[in-house]
């Protein structure tokens, strides 16, 4: 490992997908990730790269040039297909509503704009 100092400003992980904020050199992102897949036979690292968004679990992170800031929303996988539970089922009726509050919560606490919030619940 050649780096002096970690070159990136944040990190974090949920299982086996880690989230990092790079602020190294762009090309080194490259001889990090070499680095990664050289420690271990077991595991293959991979990543994907993007300057205005990128995808983590199940949340899409994005610069606002207007404000200056990072928003977020919910971002589904082109696998999804959005199937909980169906409503006519024989499940009982709090748990039917239960679905449908939380993922209510689910959107209200993921998504940090009224405009993105609205797109989501009309969709």
């Amino acid at each position: 490992n050649h780096f002096s100092k970690p070159p990136w400003k944040v990190y974090t992980r949920y299982l086996d997908d880690a989230f990092i904020a790079w602020e190294g050199e762009i090309g080194e992102i490259d001889l990090f990730i070499e680095y990664l897949n050289s420690t271990t036979p077991i595991l293959k690292f991979t990543f994907s790269f993007d300057v205005n968004s990128i995808n983590y679990l199940d949340v899409r992170l994005f610069k606002d040039h207007i404000n200056y800031s990072i928003m977020s929303t919910i971002c589904r996988k082109p696998t999804s297909c959005n199937s909980l539970l169906h409503y006519s089922s024989c499940h009982p009726e709090f748990q039917k509503c239960g679905i449908i509050k939380g993922q209510y919560i689910r959107l209200v606490r993921m998504i940090s704009d009224d405009f993105y919030f609205v797109k989501k619940v009309e969709f």
